[in-house]
């Protein structure tokens, strides 16, 4: 089984993500289970380890509410 030993999800809107700006505006969208499943398909990896994108206890709660939505 492979896994991607790094992946982070996130949410615009809620805001704590004071480190985006112009310099990773290619990044600068919202990002969530669905739209990495079809890499992860492709690649093979069958399971991915979230890492937070914002030291936040708002954070943790998004990273543990899509742990309950999605399996990968």
């Amino acid at each position: 089984m492979k896994i991607d030993a790094h992946q982070h999800y996130w949410q615009i809107a809620r805001g704590d993500y004071f480190w985006m700006g112009p310099h990773v505006a290619p990044i600068v969208r919202d990002v969530f289970p669905a739209d990495l499943a079809p890499h992860l398909q492709a690649a093979g990896i069958a399971r991915t380890v979230v890492v937070q994108a914002a030291a936040t206890v708002a954070e943790t709660e998004f990273m543990l509410d899509l742990a309950d939505k999605d399996d990968s």
